[in-house]
């Protein structure tokens, strides 16, 4: 049995409040993701390789009340993990935030032909004029300048390792294949990103 017009709105207007909330659910993640990836970072360059074992090692027996031997390589590695999957998710959110905001303007076009007194989008028509300028340093800012300083802060702390350890060790190599992984993620993303932006303007231009 074919569903009415009516039902279809009510549908797609359900669809519509349910998309609108998960896309602020997601926003509440890639922020806390974000601090998350800027707090590993900073414990990557503040604390000392040398003194990483004790600080972790007064900080469980405080906690906990245990005494575990820790090495240098153990702490580093499980920051680098740490490290990847953190900025993979946090990229990973962004992407998913971006194309449910696409979805969710087609699902307003779709539920505006319903509407003839009114237009309906949570933007006011000529938004996207305003601002411009600012909204596309920002967009710049998220999509390349952000990225850009990870993929340094890699670089930089891999160098800083190297130099701490002054030879190839098995844990340093460790560290860098989890390094590698997470260049590769960040420059995958800001080409991705880039490219699909272009994608963008031209349609818009066509």
């Amino acid at each position: 049995m074919p569903i009415t017009t009516d039902q279809t709105t009510d549908l797609l207007y359900d669809h519509y409040k349910d998309t609108f909330r998960e896309i602020r659910t997601y926003t509440s993640n890639r922020n806390k993701l974000f601090l998350y990836v800027l707090l590993i970072f900073a414990a990557m360059q503040i604390i000392n390789p040398g003194e990483a074992p004790s600080i972790m090692a007064d900080a469980l027996k405080e906690s906990f009340g245990v005494s575990p031997v820790i090495s240098v390589q153990a702490i580093s590695a499980l920051l680098w993990l740490s490290l990847l999957y953190c900025l993979a998710r946090y990229l990973q959110v962004t992407l998913t935030i971006d194309s449910q905001y696409g979805y969710l303007h087609t699902l307003e076009s779709y539920l505006a032909d319903s509407f003839t007194s009114f237009s309906f989008n949570r933007e006011r028509l000529g938004y996207g004029e305003d601002f411009k300028g600012l909204r596309n340093a920002i967009f710049l800012f998220y999509r390349a300048i952000v990225p850009v300083v990870f993929l340094i802060l890699v670089i930089w702390r891999l160098h800083s390792e190297y130099r701490y350890l002054c030879k190839f060790e098995f844990g340093y190599v460790i560290d860098c294949l989890l390094g590698l992984a997470s260049a590769t993620v960040i420059i995958l993303y800001v080409v991705e990103s880039l490219k699909s932006s272009q994608d963008e303007n031209s349609e818009k231009q066509d």
